[in-house]
């Protein structure tokens, strides 16, 4: 499915496109929904560095007045030591529309850009606290490869 076509996407009404700077209220609404609450000035940023950038897509699916139901972001990701890969940065579909093909339409249309990307896998990484996500990426004929542990240090 190309991004813009709304083939995939559960209901009459709903389209699944590019992300614009328009939709920034409903991609901090539906982070925050996710566990990750974020200030607009540094989504914004994030936002425009993003669509500045060949090499990330950010898609999202609308209801038929422009409100954001989900949204899902990748990058492709190059390390020294494996092929290059898109990632997904993050996927979240709004709770009071989640089990409706949502996800599924915003992944099909991200593996459809990586398709163009010259790359030869999507990758993901999933926290252990969200099972029900597990479950749904293994619907999508993903596969789980390891678990590991997650590192930060602020500078």
């Amino acid at each position: 499915m190309k991004a813009g076509t709304d083939a995939k996407v559960a209901k009459p009404g709903w389209s699944l496109r590019p992300v614009v700077l328009a939709d920034q209220a409903g991609l901090i609404r539906l982070s925050a929904q996710l566990g990750y609450p974020i200030e607009n000035q540094l989504l914004g940023h994030n936002l425009q560095f993003m669509l500045a950038r060949p090499d990330h897509r950010v898609l999202v699916v609308a209801d038929a007045q422009g409100q954001i139901l989900g949204w899902v972001h990748g990058y492709v990701r190059v390390v020294l030591e494996a092929e290059p890969a898109v990632e997904v940065g993050g996927l979240v579909v709004d709770v009071a529309c989640r089990g409706q093909g949502l996800g599924r339409a915003l992944m099909a249309g991200l593996e459809d850009w990586a398709r163009t990307q010259a790359v030869g896998r999507i990758t993901l990484r999933s926290g252990m606290e969200r099972p029900e996500a597990h479950c749904f990426y293994l619907s999508l004929g993903y596969t789980a490869i390891k678990q590991q542990q997650a590192f930060s240090k602020s500078l």
